[in-house]
């Protein structure tokens, strides 16, 4: 059986029957409570992109295609109504799936794509709306899913589990005299450093990403202005 197929076929029952656990937020629609005081999250304008190109970014073979990009908004009601108190998210997952144990490299190349999608929705448009005060959260996440784990990622997966202690890579270096110096842990430039490098790009693909999306054209504010229809995934608009 290909495993990695098989994930990628079946992804969104997956995410529809919440089999990922702690893995990934949840992507379905729920509610708690009781009348009038009901609490809901409400999933709207939810896809699923298979080998999405990433080029846009000016990343380079293996990181150029995303396996699978996941992109869905979220929005708290509190009974009928929006609740005040929560920011309306849009949220993207970019998705590596490996049939062999996952290696440094498999972490580096998603950490790049989940920078070119983020900065992708900020430029498209998502920027824009938080710098004028919009009540809009994005949330850019990566999954990296394999048999098993090499022992440097095993390290580092077990390292971002602690957020709680702190942990900082840093150099230094000794100089003729004896004198020593503090440096940062890299002298170049990071790879996911995109700096202002193929910004019109990224800013096209991210409002092709957004340009069917409800909440974007309501600038996060709920009700959406078009109709919606329910579906065992939650909200979904028709495309338009």
């Amino acid at each position: 059986m290909d495993a990695r197929a098989t994930i990628l076929d079946r992804w969104r029952s997956y995410r529809d029957l919440d089999q990922l656990g702690t893995l990934l937020p949840r992507s379905t629609a729920r509610s708690w409570g009781d009348p009038p005081e009901t609490a809901a999250i409400m999933t709207v304008d939810y896809r699923i992109y298979r080998d999405f190109s990433l080029e846009a970014g000016g990343l380079a073979p293996p990181a150029s295609v995303a396996d699978l990009l996941e992109v869905y908004w979220t929005v708290r009601l509190k009974g009928e109504v929006q609740d005040p108190n929560w920011a309306t998210a849009i949220n993207a997952h970019v998705i590596r799936i490996s049939t062999e144990p996952l290696g440094a490299d498999d972490l580096e190349v998603t950490y790049r794509q989940v920078v070119a999608v983020r900065r992708a929705l900020h430029l498209g448009g998502i920027g824009g709306l938080i710098a004028d005060g919009k009540p809009i959260a994005l949330h850019a996440r990566g999954l990296v899913l394999g048999p098993s784990l090499s022992a440097p990622v095993a390290i580092i997966e077990g390292l971002a589990n602690h957020t709680d202690v702190p942990l900082t890579v840093g150099r230094y270096s000794v100089a003729e005299d004896g004198a020593v110096s503090f440096l940062s842990g890299s002298a170049d430039a990071k790879p996911w450093e995109h700096g202002t490098a193929h910004s019109e790009d990224l800013e096209s693909l991210g409002r092709r990403l957004l340009r069917h999306d409800g909440l974007m054209r309501t600038q996060g504010s709920w009700p959406l202005e078009a109709p919606v229809k329910e579906s065992k995934y939650g909200l979904e608009r028709p495309e338009l």
